[in-house]
This record gives C-alpha cells, structure tokens and sequence, in this order.
C-alpha cells in the first residue's frame, strides 16, 4: 500500500491525540486503537467477503494488503474499541472520552479518505467525468487518459464537516451525544457514497459497508430515541426510527432500481438525496428530545 496514504493516516492520529489533551482527557494511549483498527479492517474484510477471499488465498487472505482488502468500516469500529479499551486502562469515563475523541475521529476519517488518492482507483465511480471536470479533487486520471470521478473526496468533504462542526461545538449536553451525532453524520452520506462506487464489498448487488452504514444509523436512532424524556408516548418516542425504517426501504428500492432497470441515474441518486435528508430531519427530531430531556434533569 502507498507509503503517503499511512503517513496521512499517521498525521491524523497525531492531530487526534493532540485533540484528547485538548479536551482536558488525561493521557489515553493510542496503541490499543492504532493496532484493533489496522486489524479489524482486514478480519472484517476476510470475515464479511469470505466467499471471494478464501477460494482465492486460502488462509493467507489474512496477509495480503492490497488496498481493495480491507474494509474501512470495519478499521473505524477498531479505532473506536481502541479508544474505549484505552480509556478503560487509564480509569475514565468512557463517554466523555468518545465525544472528546469524536471531532477528531470524524478529521481522521477525512485525512484517511483524502489519502484514497494515493491507492489507485478503488475510490472512483464506474462512469467516465465529463471532460470539463477531468481533473483532482474531482476526478482521478488513471494511465489509459481515462477520468473517472473521485466519490472519496465526497466521503472526505462530509467527514471534513462532520469534524469542523463537532469542533466548533459549544462543550455540554449528555454524555456520549456528540460521539453518537458525530458517528451518525459520518455514515449518513457513506450510503450514497458507497452507492457511487466502481468497486465495492458485495454481496449480490447489496453493498456491504452500505448495509454497515444503514444499521449504524439504526442503532444510534434506537439509543437516541431511549434517552428521551420518559413522559412520552410509544408513537412519540419511536417516530424517528419508524422514519428511517421507511427510508430505508426506500434507498433499497432506488438501489434495485439503479441496479436493474432502466432507472436515469439523476433519478435514482436525487430521490437518495432526498431519501438521507428526511433521515437527518428524524435523527435531530431525536436529538432535539435527548437534549430537552437532558435540560430536564439537570
């Protein structure tokens, strides 16, 4: 894998320790996330792609680092394990420590995504960019001339303000929100993103880190949810997760649309926009009473 691509990396987890001491948390070894993240990435990729990794490498499948064999959602959930493990050896609360960690985790993902430029083509989409648009950030030329367009730039532009967002936000609230709201807003758009993607992990035409990225935003809804107030009614309380559950019907609706019809392509991705939207519209629906509730009981 390319030397610049884990020298960015390299640079984000500084930035990121940097960011701990910030936010006032004692020293928090980086080790245990650094090492669960390089290795989750590649069990999860072997674990979830098994019936295309093992006819092909055997065993060995679990040492072979081409950049396509490993899986980005899978390091993310290491990083994050890292961190709580690291916590928990230091004797702090996990919570504070995860939304410290979040803003920084979110720049992280950005630094990680922008550094994609360096692996190839495994973050382009599988149409040609319209020669007007043929150059970086928007488009990777590959050694053919051909321009393909760079959907990881999209992924890190999100994650860019996912991170300046959670950065500039007043300190407050309840425990472990801004991780939660940080991790939700980062897999939102990865949805669509993954949709857009040449090469991805599949299985049939289901996207595997979409359906990763789905459920997350699932259980977050569902924790949201059951920390408001407790005065409210059963509709009241679980709207937003019957929200996203139609919605996410939907997004499985436009992709077996893109996938087998004949559906344009401006069609299929405008109603996924509008499809995420109304999902971020349910998630600060779910927030806003997390918040009213935590203003109740302080």
């Amino acid at each position: 894998m390319n030397t610049v691509y884990w020298v960015l990396v390299a640079f984000g987890i500084v930035v990121l320790e940097a960011r701990l001491r910030a936010r006032n948390v004692r020293y928090l070894p980086i080790l245990p996330a650094i090492v669960l993240g390089a290795v989750l990435s590649k069990v999860t990729y072997v674990v979830l792609q098994w019936h295309y990794a093992f006819p092909r490498w055997s065993w060995g499948a679990f040492t072979v680092f081409q950049p396509d064999t490993f899986c980005f959602f899978g390091g993310a959930v290491g990083v994050v394990l890292g961190v709580i493990i690291s916590a928990k050896l230091t004797h702090q609360k996990v919570l504070p420590v995860l939304d410290a960690f979040a803003p920084a985790g979110a720049l992280l993902v950005a630094i990680a995504r922008f550094g994609e430029k360096y692996l190839g083509e495994i973050g382009t989409a599988g149409f040609e960019m319209p020669e007007q648009l043929a150059f970086f950030p928007f488009a990777l030329t590959n050694e053919w001339g051909e321009s393909y367009p760079a959907i990881f730039m999209l992924s890190c532009l999100a994650a860019l303000i996912v991170a300046i967002v959670g950065l500039t936000r007043k300190p407050g609230g309840r425990d472990g929100q801004l991780f939660l709201r940080t991790a939700f807003y980062l897999a939102l758009p990865q949805i669509m993103c993954e949709s857009l993607l040449a090469e991805c992990m599949k299985w049939g035409f289901v996207r595997v880190q979409q359906l990763l990225c789905a459920l997350t935003l699932l259980v977050i809804l569902i924790v949201e949810c059951r920390r408001a107030s407790g005065s409210l009614s059963f509709v009241k309380r679980w709207w937003p997760v019957g929200a996203l559950l139609l919605c996410a019907a939907g997004l499985v609706g436009v992709e077996f649309a893109l996938d087998k019809s004949g559906l344009p392509a401006f069609v299929g991705y405008g109603a996924m926009v509008v499809l995420l939207a109304l999902i971020a519209a349910a998630e600060c629906g779910a927030a806003k009473r997390v918040k009213a509730a935590c203003n109740v009981n302080s």
